[in-house]
């Protein structure tokens, strides 16, 4: 039987209160009909994240994504909440023991943008010589490097505010963002959207997951017959691809699938050594996860090294951030 309240967690950043605000709006869009006066009140809480607190150290140093989600799982094995709202692109390729991913919103846009200081229209090949350029994505960092190898790579991290206003105050000369975190705040400034075959997303950009317990099968059931198909489908076989290369925050690597009338399409690359390895594979809807497998196989049959680094904190460690 159903609760009368779900109890839906997420970070404090006004960005992943909004996406906390998108999942009530489609919960409810997605079950009003289907459970009429059983369906239940949705209800936010907000907690502050390890990753939230420590902004003067890049994630790799300091214990990787799984410090933007320990506090929610925690919060969800121990029934303080009923759902948790995350970023697909901040969890980890493995979840924690007893929880899973049951729904996905449909996705936002994926590619990243440059947003300069001095906006004039063009792209990463208009910025001056030695030009600053603030990010804290192992990712970003060698994708600019594979193309300006001249650029000087700063660390930036914190809201998006913060992020921006380092351009205002001179910080930085440009920056590098996920053009949906943009648009779901509202936020309209001059940016350059990256190409995308150039510049490959992170696994699960732009698509907002929902996690319950693996043992809450009531509202796993019902979740997973909402669940959006396409982000679905395209989700797995990046994060299929992520956890088969044993990819974390400390590898720079990017996986985006695409999936049309049932035909999923997966580009995903490795920097390695300064050398970039990027391959596609095709594969049906219903193999995503496989698809994911099979394409991470082909990466290091041309030379990858699997498993690839992780982060260099131990579990202790992370634990007492």
């Amino acid at each position: 039987m159903l609760p009368s309240r779900w109890r839906l967690g997420t970070r404090r950043s006004p960005l992943s209160r909004e996406q906390a605000q998108q999942a009530q709006r489609f919960l409810h869009s997605a079950l009003a009909d289907k459970l009429g006066a059983a369906m239940p009140t949705l209800s936010v809480q907000n907690f502050v994240a390890s990753g939230d607190r420590i902004l003067d150290r890049p994630l790799a140093e300091v214990g990787g994504k799984g410090l933007f989600t320990k506090e929610l799982d925690r919060a969800l094995l121990e029934g303080e909440i009923d759902l948790a709202v995350h970023s697909a692109k901040d969890m980890e390729s493995t979840l924690v023991e007893g929880t899973t991913i049951a729904a996905y919103l449909p996705r936002g846009e994926r590619r990243d943008c440059l947003i300069v200081r001095n906006p004039n229209g063009e792209g990463l090949s208009a910025l001056p010589h030695g030009a600053r350029l603030g990010t804290s994505s192992p990712r970003r960092e060698a994708l600019v490097k594979t193309i300006r190898p001249d650029i000087d790579i700063r660390l930036l991290r914190g809201n998006i505010d913060r992020r921006l206003s380092s351009l205002d105050e001179g910080e930085h000369d440009a920056i590098i963002m996920a053009r949906c975190a943009l648009q779901r705040l509202g936020i309209s400034v001059p940016l350059c959207m990256l190409d995308e075959e150039r510049f490959l997303p992170a696994a699960g950009q732009g698509a907002i997951a929902l996690v319950t317990r693996t043992d809450d099968t009531s509202l796993l059931a019902l979740l997973r017959e909402v669940s959006d198909r396409t982000c679905q489908a395209e989700v797995t076989a990046e994060r299929s691809f992520l956890k088969a290369v044993s990819g974390s925050c400390y590898t720079p690597l990017g996986a985006s699938a695409r999936l049309r009338e049932g035909e999923l399409a997966l580009t995903a690359f490795v920097i390695e050594g300064g050398k970039k390895k990027q391959e596609t594979m095709a594969g049906k809807e219903q193999e995503a996860e496989k698809t994911g497998g099979a394409l991470a196989r082909k990466l290091t049959a041309a030379g990858l090294t699997a498993p690839l680094p992780s982060t260099p904190l131990s579990e202790q460690a992370v634990e007492r951030l």
